[in-house]
């Protein structure tokens, strides 16, 4: 049984590894309250990972070359549909525009947002308490004290996907995604091709699939090794 309801809008429109983050908080505030009702924004090409979540109700997409006129007519959507609460969680200013141009009566975000977008919330969510090194995923669980929650990890994000690629996933096959680029080279993670080779070894049931646009030669010389368990997706920029 719900203890509230409530229509949340969370803003989240990138990167990869920052949505899945977000959506380990989704998947939370549901555990706690399934009757709380999550809508994301989120740039169009993470939008078919945030609408696979089974945390995660409806999308709004956000389309990056939209231009001016496109954000002002995603700002207008965002706009029409009545919230309760927004959750800022990427903290910049665009995103801090369109927590303002909702008609929420709680408009929340990071304290340690920056832009300048702090101007635009009602209300600010601090930073952990801990002053140990301080996880990412961390940080956004505090939002769970909007609601009343802890702020501790419940549940594991659940993914409806049916299809990888271009291909049907086999039966009693286990799918794992890498995406080791960062938008910087230097944000590369070079161990990715050593994760690859360990899971394939260890687990006979496992289908890797790695997203890349730089370090592609890497990754087809392990796909040789590996064959039709190893799948390279490439993408036209890193995430």
């Amino acid at each position: 049984m719900a203890i509230i309801t409530q229509r949340a809008l969370v803003l989240k429109t990138s990167s990869l590894g920052d949505i899945m983050h977000g959506l380990q908080l989704a998947q939370t505030l549901k555990e706690n309250d399934p009757g709380i009702e999550i809508t994301w924004v989120v740039r169009s090409r993470y939008e078919p990972l945030v609408r696979a979540s089974t945390a995660v109700d409806r999308t709004i997409t956000f389309f990056r070359t939209g231009g001016v006129s496109g954000f002002i007519s995603l700002c207008g959507r965002i706009r029409r549909r009545h919230y309760d609460v927004v959750l800022d969680l990427q903290g910049l200013a665009r995103s801090g525009l369109m927590t303002f141009f909702s008609k929420a009566p709680r408009k929340i975000g990071r304290s340690d947002a920056r832009e300048g977008a702090t101007l635009f919330y009602k209300e600010l969510v601090p930073l952990p308490r801990s002053t140990d090194a301080v996880h990412p995923v961390d940080i956004l669980l505090e939002f769970c004290r909007v609601f009343g929650f802890e702020t501790r990890l419940k549940g594991a994000v659940q993914l409806t996907l049916n299809q990888m690629g271009d291909f049907e996933k086999p039966r009693g096959m286990k799918l794992v995604t890498i995406a080791p680029e960062g938008r910087r080279a230097d944000m590369a993670w070079d161990k990715s091709e050593t994760l690859a080779a360990k899971l394939l070894n260890e687990y006979p049931s496992a289908i890797v699939q790695i997203l890349v646009a730089r370090s592609i030669d890497r990754v087809e010389n392990l796909k040789k090794e590996f064959g039709e368990r190893l799948k390279v997706l490439r993408t036209s920029d890193p995430l």
